[in-house]
């Protein structure tokens, strides 16, 4: 047989569910004392002998009796029953399935489905019948509305009824019947009826919301928050929104979120915080498309900076509170909340932006870095919130810069918010932040190399050699990419696994990107000079550079090699192994292309200046590993 905790009913086996409560029924505990009562009487008698056995061993020490040798523990009582009927107990606790896992689907279908339909069904016989009443005039259009809140309230009566006799399930869905009923009554008499006026019927489906706001909080009901929710919303629209003022419209949104941040200091319903928060955006959003000026700038700066603090709130009001640790559901509301507030004053304020167009974002990203110190002060152990706010903080920052900078200072202003939270995420202990540093680093590289000064032959300015705008911007991002590879090495410890390679890889990157640089400015160099001798800017330009293609392509192969030989010489002296294979793999590509370019396209004279340099130089880096292939065997093994 099973019980139910709640209601103390009992079903035969057959049922999992409660069919009165819904709860998940238990087994029924026996009356037999071999299962149920006799084994806490063994208990219960074993501590009472053994009490007396104390007293009795005190009496016996104070008369000189000498107790016998089993004195302790002397009294026991262990029957069979008394060891195999707690072990019958756990075996059949073992043996069963628990409620919460196995799914009765009789249960439900009997329960939920059969109920829901049950409820429709009366619904619509009774409105088909209210209809065909209707038709032939048996009701007038007041004793229409009259009939439709009375069985609405009547509903939301036997609601409370059915929940008192612990019909949870049959209550929820009589006070969802009902609720719905008196908002569609409500709606009639304003909009179909004319019965009563725009203000009353506002106020009328306000307070039902409130009900439903209320009642959920007393019963736990989720359903009935989302009824109250969702008709809330639909009360603007039913009434009609261009007939209400922004004012008043936002106004009333506003209540509806405070009302759902009243009901979170109770419950922890993240679906209910969620539906708010893009209904109350969508709201906003309908309105800014298709109603906003100019003239009201003040009013959408108030209404959307209001609906940013409710929901800010919102997201963190039960861990200010109960200290609860964040979920998913809270860190979407926070990034969502953050970017939609964005986004919404950007484009209020975006004709008045002038020549600061980044300073939005970066306001915002303050903001947020407030928000982040406040949280490590308050909440050091909810990553969850700390990570969402310095994320933000991190996107705005981003988002600042090419709204307010141009060219190379992007790329610039890009590794430097990268080394700073680089050194932020290894003072916060956060790899997260780190991972987030080190995709920033790769975008403003790519920017760098791809996009901000992509090599064209006849694109090359009016800069000097070297001394030139994009030279200064590589040498900045270098000197930035090393300085947080010096970071990464100087926190060693506070690496983890996947982190411990990451000084090389910042290294390597470091010298390559000074090999592109540099073998940019040598084609800009023979550019240049062709520049200078053309006759005609366009075809006279490609002439004269085309005349420069052996110097040129002489002057990269020197510069390739050379390059290699400084980083041997430096992996060498540094003990660094990582350069030196960077070295070697510079030589190996330097030589194919003496061999598969040099030798065939070059000038005699430039072929056999290219060989004998790159054959100079290759003698000399083999002398220094043959010099110091002792100590590069010995530091290789520790590498």
């Amino acid at each position: 047989m099973r019980e139910c905790p709640k209601c103390k009913k009992v079903f035969d086996d057959s049922w999992k569910v409660c069919l009165s409560c819904g709860s998940q029924l238990i087994e029924k505990r026996s009356s037999d004392i071999s299962e149920g009562r006799f084994p806490s009487f063994v208990n219960d008698v074993n501590a009472a002998f053994k009490q007396i056995d104390i007293r009795l061993t005190s009496l016996e020490k104070k008369l000189g009796i000498e107790p016998p040798k089993e004195s302790a523990g002397r009294i026991k009582i262990s029957t069979p029953e008394a060891v195999s009927a707690p072990a019958i107990g756990h075996a059949k606790a073992a043996s069963a399935p628990s409620g919460g896992e196995e799914k009765d689907f009789e249960s439900t279908i009997g329960l939920v489905w059969l109920n829901r339909i049950g409820l429709l069904a009366v619904f619509l016989g009774v409105a088909f019948f209210l209809k065909y009443a209707f038709d032939n005039r048996w009701i007038g259009e007041l004793g229409r509305v009259i009939i439709g809140l009375m069985v609405g309230f009547g509903m939301i009566a036997g609601s409370e009824f059915a929940r008192r006799k612990r019909y949870e399930i049959m209550a929820q869905g009589l006070h969802g019947g009902g609720v719905a009923i008196l908002y569609l009554s409500i709606f009639a008499a304003f909009g179909f009826y004319h019965l009563i006026g725009q203000l009353p019927a506002f106020l009328f489906m306000t307070i039902v919301t409130l009900y439903c706001g209320f009642w959920s909080t007393r019963t736990g009901w989720i359903s009935s928050a989302v009824i109250g929710l969702v008709g809330g919303f639909c009360t603007p629209l039913l009434i009609g929104p261009e007939k209400i003022s922004a004012v008043i419209l936002f106004s009333y949104v506003i209540l509806l979120d405070l009302g759902v941040l009243f009901i979170s200091l109770y419950k922890k319903w993240g679906a209910l915080n969620m539906g708010s928060f893009f209904l109350t955006q969508a709201f906003y959003y309908a309105w800014y498309a298709s109603d906003y000026t100019r003239d009201e700038l003040p009013v959408a700066l108030s209404f959307v900076t209001a609906f940013f603090v409710i929901f800010s709130l919102l997201s963190i009001v039960r861990n200010l509170i109960y200290k609860e640790k964040s979920d998913q559901t809270d860190v979407v509301l926070i990034l969502a909340n953050g970017i939609i507030y964005f986004v919404g004053l950007y484009y209020i304020l975006q004709p008045f932006a002038g020549t600061l167009p980044g300073l939005l974002p970066l306001a915002l990203a303050c903001v947020y870095t407030a928000f982040s110190c406040s949280a490590l002060k308050r909440c050091r152990d909810d990553k969850a919130v700390i990570l969402s706010y310095v994320g933000l903080s991190v996107i705005f920052v981003t988002t600042a810069i090419p709204l307010q900078l141009k060219y190379g200072w992007v790329a610039i202003s890009w590794a430097i918010e990268a080394f700073v939270l680089t050194w932020l995420g290894f003072s916060l202990r956060f790899r997260a932040i780190r991972k987030g540093a080190l995709i920033i680093g790769i975008i403003a590289l790519l920017k760098l190399l791809l996009f901000d000064y992509s090599y064209s032959a006849s694109d090359f300015g009016i800069n000097t050699f070297l001394l030139n705008e994009r030279m200064f911007v590589y040498l900045a991002v270098i000197l930035i990419i090393f300085a947080a590879a010096g970071l990464y090495r100087k926190n060693k410890d506070g690496m983890e696994e996947g982190e411990k390679q990451m000084p090389v890889i910042l290294v390597l990157a470091a010298n390559f990107v000074m090999l592109v640089q540099l073998s940019v400015e040598v084609k800009t160099y023979f550019a240049h000079i062709a520049y200078l001798k053309a006759a005609s800017p366009v075809a006279g330009f490609l002439t004269e550079y085309g005349k420069f293609f052996s110097a040129r392509e002489l002057t990269l192969s020197i510069l390739w090699v050379i390059y290699a030989l400084v980083l041997v010489t430096i992996g060498i002296y540094r003990k660094f192994r990582a350069l030196r294979i960077m070295a070697l793999v510079l030589f190996g590509i330097a030589i194919l292309k003496i061999f598969l370019v040099d030798l065939s396209q070059l000038d005699r004279m430039y072929r056999i200046v290219s060989f004998v340099s790159v054959g100079v130089v290759l003698i000399v880096a083999s002398f220094f590993y043959q010099k110091y292939k002792n100590e590069i065997r010995d530091f290789a093994m520790k590498d």
